[in-house]
């Protein structure tokens, strides 16, 4: 065909050409299409126009192609758009158009619900819903650290029932956006929602030790040692009502959680646990002692005898036999010591100056359940000048116990032992440091703590 440039001379225009290519780096687009054309036979001719729109020979501002005769039109979205070429003279002089060709864009749909899914050191996973399209081949994941603006970062990423992946190689600190889309033989999907993620300048891993421990019946204290990365925080906190921590709550990178145990009043063992920086640490605790020895006093009438000068008492495990005498001279009373749990059984000859002696008295039992002890209260404070307290001691009759300080800033005043219940008076002397303390006392089998300022 011939179309008129200028005035007076005709430009012969050779049929203009359009190719549908995929992009490689898309914005919103469905899809780009690129046009081609054969170059004006005229000398004169400096360069070209491209004119498009969406209806017949109606067309939006022109693309100057400058001397070219291939252009790609980027970002287009769903429609038929309309293509013609003009060509122009050094002087701005311009042809009519020429022939129109069109071509349809059939937009597809984007990637759903990209999401951040975790993120370490140099790393960023991520993860996204299936693509419902059935024409999809793969999936490009781009990334950024300007948001909204991918360039040609991306990994391709197939089979399309992938919908999980870790990008690698990121700098630690640095704030990245993400992006999804996905091929077809026809183009590439627009892009999904963007999501961003600030990558973690170091992993932060915790272990703890000891993981378990053991504590007597009488409580006591204990500590726990962290590991950690500097600057990566953690916890520690009480799952027991008879476990407190009393330091170490909380830090960061390398630390110690102190922690108090009461005294199992209990003849179970028990067993409680602290979660310290994610991690458990198990503390198992003994019972306190069911069977523990007590005393059994006796006493009997004097014999009218004038010739008995002595007593002896007898006792056993079974009613009629007796296994172990005791020489009570001319006493009629006697504390039989130490026995265990269990039924006992009494009985009382007299004896002369010449030996003989008597048949049995009468039998008499007891039984011994065995001894529980328990203390209040089990800790107290101290100011710094020093003071004075007391401790109540609770015990079945006849119930043994002693008291005796672990430290030597603590000191026993009365109550060192008892039979039954009683009371331990104690004095703590003045603490001339500027660093808190803490020292125990051992209290019928049981620890009583002091905390002085």
């Amino acid at each position: 065909m011939k179309i008129w440039k200028g005035k007076h001379e005709l430009v012969p225009f050779i049929g203009l050409i359009f190719l549908l290519v995929s992009a490689a780096v898309p914005s919103t687009r469905a899809a780009d299409v690129t046009l081609t054309w054969d170059r004006s036979t005229q000398s004169t001719v400096t360069g070209y126009k491209l004119y498009y729109g969406t209806a017949p020979q109606s067309y939006a501002t022109p693309i100057d192609a400058s001397n070219n005769t291939t252009y790609t039109v980027n970002g287009l979205g769903s429609g038929t758009y309309y293509f013609a070429v003009t060509s122009y003279d050094s002087s701005g002089n311009q042809s009519g158009y020429s022939n129109e060709v069109s071509k349809t864009v059939t937009a597809t749909t984007t990637v759903a619900n990209l999401r951040v899914t975790g993120a370490s050191a140099g790393s960023v996973s991520l993860a996204w819903d299936q693509t419902t399209d059935p024409a999809a081949v793969n999936y490009n994941l781009y990334w950024s650290t300007s948001s909204g603006s991918y360039g040609a970062t991306y990994a391709d990423v197939s089979p399309v029932s992938t919908t999980a992946y870790t990008v690698t190689g990121l700098t630690p600190g640095v704030t990245y956006y993400f992006a999804i889309t996905y091929d077809t033989l026809a183009g590439e999907s627009a892009y999904s929602n963007q999501v961003s993620k600030t990558v973690p300048t170091a992993t932060c891993t915790y272990s703890i030790s000891p993981a378990s421990q053991s504590a007597a019946s009488g409580g006591g204290a204990g500590s726990v040692s962290v590991t950690a990365p500097a600057g990566c925080a953690w916890t520690a906190a009480s799952n027991a009502g008879w476990i407190t921590v009393t330091s170490g709550s909380s830090g960061s990178g390398n630390g110690t959680v102190n922690y108090s145990v009461q005294a199992n009043t209990g003849t179970s063992s028990r067993t409680g646990t602290l979660t310290v920086a994610g991690q458990t640490a198990t503390i198992a605790q003994a019972g306190a002692p069911s069977t523990a020895s007590a005393d059994v006093t006796l006493a009997w009438d004097r014999s009218a005898d004038s010739t008995v000068v002595s007593y002896k008492l007898y006792y056993g495990v079974a009613s009629g036999t007796y296994q172990t005498s005791l020489s009570c001279g001319n006493n009629t009373s006697y504390t039989v010591t130490g026995l265990g749990a269990g039924t006992y059984y009494f009985a009382v000859t007299a004896g002369d100056s010449s030996g003989n002696e008597s048949g049995y008295s009468n039998e008499v039992s007891r039984t011994i359940t065995g001894c529980a002890y328990s203390i209040s209260p089990l800790s107290q404070s101290s100011a710094s000048a020093g003071g004075a307290g007391s401790v109540a001691v609770t015990a079945s009759a006849g119930c043994p116990w002693t008291a005796a300080s672990g430290v030597s800033w603590i000191t026993i005043t009365s109550g060192s032992g008892g039979t039954g219940n009683g009371t331990v008076n104690y004095s703590v002397d003045a603490n001339t440091t500027s660093t808190a303390r803490i020292g125990t006392m051992t209290i019928a089998g049981l620890t009583f703590t002091v905390t002085q300022s």
